[in-house]
């Protein structure tokens, strides 16, 4: 079954048009409806949730033999053993079904199935391998010496100095006006929203060396030419190719860790909580939507009550009321 017998249901069609995510995450959305449909054992095209809702008799029995309701839902997901992949699949069925049964949409009215369900799972702590300041020292001086050393550099020097994540890294759009730049405006394909990103000093360097350097060498592509980051044959970055990059470096400079791109977001956010920044300010930068998320990120080190802002990064100074009172401005925004 694939996404394309998926979308000849009226209610996907409906849910991935009106519910606004990123590329990557409505895959995993739709390899979960495969599932349902596979276990509800009819074709996509031939399944209407409505009808499952309403076909009941007199006695208040369904005619259907595979019903959408709740007991459908925990039947359903009995059929997968692991408990954790088992919450996003409820999950990903309770956002589901919200859309539909939500105001306009093909079930409304109608009550959600997968709300009301738990999925225990047992405590899990996963501690990811990070970056320590020497190591990134050692990890620049490699990139420095590579076949591509300033889009070496850049790449990994923002990572570690930003946190973004590998999708917004590799959607940055081209700076225009590099001799002002003091921060990005980053689209994130995650949220589909922008956010605005102070750069460390290091960091604009790094860019502005590449786009002044490296970058005007690459080949024109009409479809890439407007990004920051790209290959030296014009192509558009992917998280692989990142990932490829850091191995390397990592082997190069004898960091006997496994690093990826998230990794280094990991980084980022420790380094900050080390040096005294505020989880909350935390929070912002690495552009969360909530704080529980924000303190998986910090969760290995020692809780303390920490209200002053970081001063002492180990990249370079990092101010969070800079952050607050002068990159949050109006003002501020249309000068970027």
């Amino acid at each position: 079954m694939t996404d394309l017998d998926i979308m000849a249901n009226e209610e996907c069609r409906y849910f991935f048009q009106h519910y606004k995510m990123a590329a990557s995450t409505a895959r995993y959305y739709a390899i979960t409806l495969r599932k349902l449909f596979r276990f509800i054992g009819e074709h996509p095209a031939k399944v209407s949730f409505r009808n499952f809702y309403e076909n009941y008799n007199e006695r208040g029995e369904f005619l259907s033999v595979s019903p959408v309701d709740t007991a459908f839902i925990e039947e359903f997901l009995k059929t997968i053993p692991q408990p954790y992949y088992k919450r996003q699949v409820l999950s990903q069925l309770r956002t589901f079904f919200r859309v539909l049964c939500s105001s306009g949409g093909p079930l409304e009215g109608l009550p959600n199935p997968a709300e009301g369900i738990q999925v225990k799972v047992p405590e899990r702590i996963v501690v990811r391998d990070v970056i320590t300041p020497d190591e990134f020292s050692k990890m620049i001086a490699c990139a420095g010496a590579s076949e591509h050393p300033q889009l070496s550099r850049a790449v990994v020097t923002t990572l570690y100095g930003t946190g973004l994540r590998i999708s917004e890294l590799i959607n940055l759009p081209l700076v225009e006006d590099v001799e002002h730049l003091r921060a990005l405006l980053v689209p994130s394909p995650k949220t589909r929203k922008e956010y605005l990103l102070p750069l460390l000093p290091q960091v604009m360097d790094s860019i502005l060396t590449y786009i002044r350097g490296e970058r005007r060498l690459v080949p024109a592509r009409p479809e890439t030419e407007s990004l920051l980051f790209l290959t030296p044959k014009g192509r558009k970055l992917s998280g692989q190719w990142v990932n490829k990059l850091l191995k390397s470096l990592c082997a190069k400079a004898g960091i006997q860790k496994r690093i990826t791109s998230h990794c280094l977001r990991h980084s980022f956010a420790t380094n900050l909580w080390k040096n005294g920044a505020d989880i909350a300010e935390i929070k912002e930068l690495l552009n969360h939507a909530s704080i529980t998320t924000t303190q998986l990120y910090v969760h290995t080190l020692p809780r303390r009550d920490l209200r002053k802002v970081i001063y002492d990064n180990p990249l370079a100074k990092i101010v969070g009321n800079f952050w607050s009172r002068q990159f949050m401005t109006a003002d501020n925004r249309k000068k970027l």
